[in-house]
């Protein structure tokens, strides 16, 4: 069984537009990988007919801050912003993931805890965004109607930490 989800080119639409330079950082800090017992790959759990779990991971086989780094570096580019080193940024974004993981039997879930830091060019913090829950998904029995629903769930995700009105006003500051 190929239990894998496409974070990477998830078509994230941001409700942010802005003409300059910015630096993105996607940390994983969910305990399970930081203690070594899931890879950083690992993006949730995918039930057998008796409930035993199998891992579900990234597509790409990167970690999944990686993935999720890609898919928000382009999308930010879309919305006109230049995504460059630290030092040519005005805007240094963070995104710390301390829980993201989808776990599917009969219905699909995904559990998460994430915040969204906005940091001036200078290190001060200008905004910050703190999302976390567990959600039902969907369903269906269908492995690409999982991966679509986990791939909408982290653009609707992206979308409500980017639409927070303090995060915005940070990085239109620019």
């Amino acid at each position: 069984m190929n239990n894998v989800y496409d974070y990477r080119t998830a078509p994230l639409v941001l409700p942010v537009q802005g003409e300059h330079a910015v630096s993105l950082s996607v940390t994983d800090e969910r305990p399970y990988v930081l203690n070594g017992k899931k890879p950083a790959s690992f993006i949730g759990l995918r039930r057998g007919g008796y409930g035993n779990p199998f891992n579900v991971t990234t597509t790409s086989g990167e970690p999944l801050a990686q993935d999720m780094t890609v898919a928000l570096s382009a999308a930010l580019q879309n919305a006109g912003y230049t995504v460059a080193g630290g030092e040519k940024a005005s805007r240094l974004l963070t995104i710390t993931l301390r829980e993201w993981k989808s776990d599917v039997y009969s219905n699909l879930k995904l559990i998460f805890d994430l915040t969204l830091t906005v940091l001036s060019a200078d290190g001060t913090e200008l905004a910050s965004k703190t999302l976390q829950g567990e959600e039902a998904i969907g369903g269906g029995a269908m492995m690409a109607q999982h991966n679509e629903a986990v791939r909408q769930a982290f653009e609707l995700k992206m979308s409500q930490l980017f639409s927070d009105p303090q995060i915005k006003g940070a990085l239109t500051g620019g």
